[in-house]
């Protein structure tokens, strides 16, 4: 590891970087070493300038991983390199805004059908005394929490509880 990563590394932690986005930042500071064959702290701010057109207009890149590689060289340069570049103040990278899809009637009431179904399933499974596990793994999920949502007092449920309560009783 580069004497230059390894501080980039450090000041990314002392910044309360998370995880993926250090990892992020990093593959595109090697993304710009190899384009340019030397260490980023070699390379000048025309070179930089060169290297986003070359991302935004050569290789036509999504706005959104141009916007990483902005970020990632805004950190390099700024933070640890300390150099402030008019580039990095200059540099912008819009966001698209997207409209949100709007569904059909009938695509709407068909997305509702399939979300009653698993409920469904999941409490007549749960009435049915299955474990909670079983209906888990069933449904796919990975954490027990979301299936714990199922876990509510239906009236069978009800009628069994007061079953069990009674026979308890019975016995005083």
């Amino acid at each position: 590891m580069t004497e230059l990563r390894q501080r980039m590394i450090e000041d990314m932690r002392l910044r309360g970087l998370a995880e993926g986005t250090q990892q992020v930042y990093l593959d595109a500071i090697k993304h710009l070493a190899r384009h340019y064959s030397r260490s980023p702290d070699l390379l000048t701010e025309d070179e930089v300038r060169d290297f986003l057109l070359y991302l935004t207009e050569t290789r036509k890149l999504a706005k959104s991983t141009v916007r990483v590689h902005l970020f990632a060289l805004k950190f390099l340069y700024r933070m640890t390199l300390k150099r402030d570049w008019p580039l990095l103040s200059l540099a912008r990278v819009k966001k698209t805004n997207r409209l949100p899809v709007v569904l059909s009637r009938e695509e709407a009431r068909h997305l509702l059908s399939l979300i009653r179904r698993p409920h469904s399933y999941a409490t007549h499974l749960l009435e049915a005394r299955e474990s909670l596990r079983t209906i888990q793994a069933l449904l796919g999920h990975r954490a027990l929490k979301s299936t714990m949502v199922y876990v509510h007092l239906t009236a069978a449920t009800m009628e069994q509880v007061h079953k069990t309560i009674n026979n308890l009783m019975a016995d005083l």
